[in-house]
């Protein structure tokens, strides 16, 4: 496994090649930088790691100190943040919204948003950005209302589909939290039990994957990658992967893209098609259900159940 740091713009010549990006904890976490609002006051102090860049999405671990945040900011592309640890508070106009462990918010582009650790012990978040045709400059205009999306772990817990392709099979037990969509950005967390993986399969779009709890491997583009707490991996649209959980605990982790084109959707394979992509790799059938998730087709035109 290769542990070198790669910068923004070697991550997108890999991504162009059809290359996984790998970027594990213990490559970055010493790469970090000291951040602050404008005034350079006290209060706005924050961690800021390394940026993973692929052509729609951007992810960066952030690390804030208790009682430090971030300024009122407005951005012109669509955000998404995950906690990873701690407690933050979003403060949208006149909203507050907490974000505990594994609590996610999307804010749409144009939103006028600042968030703080109010808690005791330092806060850990996922900060997943969205891109427009690798402009960074750019920005991806929001045709939703300019209001928040504010998914709670306690409450979407319980709304896990164990329905992907296969994933009623044990072999390949795998659970899809609640889609947190908007018209930048496109995501879950995966749960998946020990000794389960997934069928080989590539999405339409560059994904970004970012271990939370455990570890779980992935195999994709000829290589191997530990997903690992605080592990980022981007995976380039067309190049299929499977990943396996080998450890003893159920694994929890992020997956995340940017905008899926128009009409598209996965492609599963019974079997690993190799790489480059065999001309004989047997495809699965898929539909896509009311939920957004890929379904293995039964030849009626809807999705087997």
């Amino acid at each position: 496994m290769n542990n070198q740091l790669l910068t923004p713009e070697q991550s997108l010549e890999s991504i162009a090649k059809g290359d996984p990006v790998y970027q594990p904890w213990q490559a970055y976490r010493r790469a970090f930088k000291w951040a602050a609002g404008q005034d350079k006051g006290s209060g706005f102090q924050r961690l800021e790691y390394p940026t993973l860049e692929a052509p729609l999405v951007r992810g960066q671990l952030l690390v804030l100190p208790t009682g430090q945040g971030a300024p009122l900011q407005t951005r012109q592309t669509d955000t998404v943040y995950l906690c990873v640890e701690g407690e933050l508070e979003f403060v949208v106009g006149d909203a507050i919204f907490a974000l505990n462990p594994l609590d996610l918010i999307s804010i749409p582009a144009g939103t006028s948003y600042r968030f703080m650790n109010v808690a005791l012990a330092q806060a850990q978040a996922c900060f997943i950005e969205a891109k427009n045709d690798g402009a960074a400059a750019s920005a991806v205009v929001s045709k939703t209302p300019a209001a928040p999306n504010h998914m709670v772990w306690e409450r979407y817990r319980r709304d896990f589909r164990w329905t992907l392709p296969l994933a009623e099979k044990w072999g390949y037990h795998r659970g899809s939290g609640p889609l947190i969509i908007s018209d930048g950005l496109r995501g879950h967390t995966v749960r998946q039990p020990p000794g389960q993986s997934t069928p080989w399969h590539y999405a339409p779009r560059d994904m970004l994957f970012m271990g939370i709890h455990h570890e779980v491997e992935f195999k994709a583009g000829g290589r191997e990658f530990r997903l690992a707490p605080l592990d980022f991996l981007l995976i380039p649209a067309g190049t299929p992967y499977q990943y396996t959980n080998y450890a003893l605990s159920e694994v929890v982790f992020l997956s995340i893209g940017g905008k899926l084109p128009p009409g598209k959707k996965g492609t599963y394979f019974a079997s690993d098609p190799g790489w480059p992509i065999r001309a004989d790799a047997p495809v699965i059938e898929v539909v896509i259900d009311k939920y957004g998730d890929a379904r293995v087709f039964d030849g009626s035109g809807t999705a087997k159940t």
